[in-house]
């Protein structure tokens, strides 16, 4: 209808952290920050630092390098190649994060709304996400990995993970050595199948 128009208006969000990479699903977003800290924002303005002992970077185990978004998850790949995934929207994590935002709105100082000063700038309130763990997804099964070849490069040592992406409940997986795995049927943390990455190509 002629009458109506769309207007296509961008917003930012005002955070004192430097995200160096994000990611989106399909109510979130995760980012990493510069220092290996965990973030995800499921209501506007509003996001969370996940901290637990399984991501503190007191090792490479437990020291985020990449954050990826599926439709209602988020993946943590360590620099140890471990694959750690939560649920943000499901389990203890949507009960605190639901507890959290009753507070908050209670709160005048934590509504995020942009001013008249900057009218396309959203003023973000962060928190702290504690107690709530991720769930860490088995290992890749190195030894029945085949040797691939043609590959423009031969790569000696460990087989490992160095990229993971993210779709619906699946995870697909990328090895220094050129496999491509996938992790399917997620589920969420209390309902999670004992399911193994498997050798796609």
């Amino acid at each position: 209808d002629p009458q109506y128009q769309v207007r296509h208006v961008c917003f930012a969000c005002s955070v004192t952290h430097h995200c160096s990479f994000s990611s989106c699903g399909r109510s979130h977003c995760a980012a990493l920050d510069t220092d290996s800290q965990i973030w995800t924002c499921v209501s506007w303005g509003r996001p969370f630092q996940l901290s637990t002992p399984l991501l503190d970077k007191s090792s490479p185990e437990t020291t985020a390098a990449q954050i990826i978004s599926g439709w209602s998850f988020s993946a943590v790949l360590t620099d140890s190649s471990d694959v750690l995934v939560y649920w943000p929207f499901s389990g203890a994590m949507k009960t605190a994060i639901a507890t959290k935002t009753e507070e908050l709105d209670q709160q005048s100082s934590t509504k995020a709304y942009p001013t008249e000063q900057e009218p396309h700038v959203v003023p973000c309130y962060t928190w702290t996400m504690q107690g709530v763990d991720p769930v860490r997804l088995p290992s890749i099964p190195v030894r029945n990995l085949p040797e691939l070849h043609g590959t423009g490069s031969a790569i000696e040592g460990e087989t490992k993970l160095v990229k993971i992406a993210g779709a619906d409940n699946t995870i697909i997986g990328l090895t220094n050595k050129g496999h491509v795995l996938i992790y399917h049927t997620l589920g969420n943390e209390t309902r999670n199948p004992q399911q193994s990455w498997v050798y796609v190509s």
